[in-house]
């Protein structure tokens, strides 16, 4: 009776010490709380990528390299993907989230906010080609070496000799892009 006795006090004691060290959560702890989003993997199990969002900033993706176990970071990534064998990873980096709050505050119309960036990363490799003003992107399944994104008009140098007209549509261009060559194809308006 007495061991049990004793062992009942120094649970009752233990649990009572645990509470003390504990902290509580806080509102401000939230704020800097992590959540992984959009992870996904390659066919070949080469590449892994997640996004790290924070409750309050920027989102960074992480493009994990299982053959050589490193990981390479890519700043304020809002979507990606990978290409089906693995050898690219594309995605869209977003202006910094301070600065188009700001813009939202003010009330400046959202085709005046600034573009998104494409970027394509070669799997093995940490060489990354970035393409300013794009608006959107898509992709095949399967048999990925191809990638078709649409830019605004100002990325494509325009002839000052010729007047310009006015338009209420915003014009886009289509470009088509192999991946592995590089080599692309531009259809305007």
């Amino acid at each position: 009776m007495k061991s049990t006795s004793l062992l009942v006090f120094l649970c009752f004691n233990l649990t009572l010490h645990a509470q003390d060290t504990l902290k509580t959560l806080e509102q401000s702890d939230f704020l800097i709380w992590n959540t992984l989003q959009d992870i996904q993997l390659a066919a070949d199990g080469a590449h892994i990528t997640y996004r790290v969002v924070p409750n309050e900033g920027d989102p960074t993706l992480c493009i994990y390299n299982a053959k050589d176990k490193t990981t390479f970071r890519v700043p304020r990534t809002s979507k990606s993907n990978i290409e089906y064998d693995g050898k690219f990873i594309y995605g869209l980096i977003t202006p910094y989230r301070d600065s188009l709050r700001n813009l939202e505050r003010k009330k400046v119309d959202k085709k005046e906010w600034p573009c998104d960036t494409l970027f394509i990363t070669a799997g093995d490799s940490a060489s990354t080609v970035k393409i300013p003003y794009v608006t959107q992107y898509k992709y095949p399944v399967k048999y990925g070496d191809w990638l078709a994104y649409t830019i605004k008009q100002e990325a494509i140098a325009v002839d000052t000799s010729k007047e310009k007209k006015k338009s209420k549509k915003e014009i886009v261009h289509l470009i088509i892009r192999q991946l592995s060559t590089g080599q692309q194809d531009t259809l305007m308006n």
